[in-house]
């Protein structure tokens, strides 16, 4: 059963918990923007949800935010991160959109020195909606950055989740890669190597929460401990403790 909005963004926050790769992809990106001698002030975020990666992004950076746009069709995320951004200091002016995010309306969004798509882009339906989102976000931003996983036995559960909703197998690393190299646009990328890390004694709460993220089926919430950790411990690469190879790919084009 696959998950529903809001089981999704709560077994997403505990995910969170036992993974590092948000904090390393933090420290990539921040790492490339604070060192970068023309700071990059216009940011504009496609998909940017709730907000969790950009919100410690932003708080990272060593200089003044001008403009920060965020677009995601998710109405409840973008009411939450207006709130979560109403008193921050290192923006001068916040713009956030509840549409798709290939919205490249010039009247709406105001061209951006950076876009960021931050684990947005494996709901674009096939290459040719993807084509059309990086040609619109090269008409709106001057560089962009996507994070992005790569196709492996730990995403299975979710390719097969996007099937099902008619997003084909969804968009991995290896297709946004395949798609820039076809269109004749040049990148960098870098490979992070994220860990999820489950301690053996994880709560039956939390170890729920985890599988029906890892595996996108809500069945998992009601199965007990035993269960859960048995299934989960499958993509474990050591014994004992349950630790699981979670990289990201950061492609970067200038």
């Amino acid at each position: 059963m696959a998950l529903s909005e809001k089981a999704y963004n709560d077994c997403n926050k505990i995910f969170r918990n036992y993974t590092n790769q948000q904090a390393i992809m933090v420290d990539e990106v921040s790492r490339l923007l604070n060192s970068s001698k023309n700071k990059l002030k216009k940011i504009t975020s496609y998909g940017c949800g709730f907000g969790m990666f950009e919100l410690q992004l932003i708080d990272s950076l060593n200089y003044q935010i001008k403009v920060f746009q965020g677009i995601d069709s998710n109405k409840t995320a973008i009411s939450k991160l207006a709130k979560n951004l109403k008193n921050n200091n290192k923006i001068d002016e916040v713009k956030l959109f509840a549409k798709d995010m290939t919205t490249t309306d010039p009247n709406l969004i105001e061209h951006s020195d950076l876009g960021l798509f931050i684990h947005s882009i494996y709901y674009l339906k096939n290459y040719q909606e993807l084509a059309k989102t990086l040609r619109s976000a090269l008409k709106v931003c001057d560089k962009l950055i996507f994070a992005v996983t790569p196709l492996n036995e730990l995403n299975i559960g979710f390719a097969t989740s996007l099937r099902a909703s008619g997003t084909s197998n969804g968009v991995f690393s290896d297709d946004v890669e395949h798609q820039l190299t076809d269109m004749g646009i040049s990148y960098n990328k870098i490979e992070t190597r994220g860990i999820i890390r489950i301690p053996s004694d994880i709560n039956e709460h939390d170890i729920r929460h985890l599988a029906a993220f890892i595996y996108h089926d809500e069945t998992y919430l009601s199965l007990n401990r035993e269960t859960v950790l048995k299934k989960i411990s499958e993509l474990s690469r050591i014994k004992n403790d349950i630790e699981i190879d979670h990289p990201v790919i950061l492609l970067m084009i200038n």
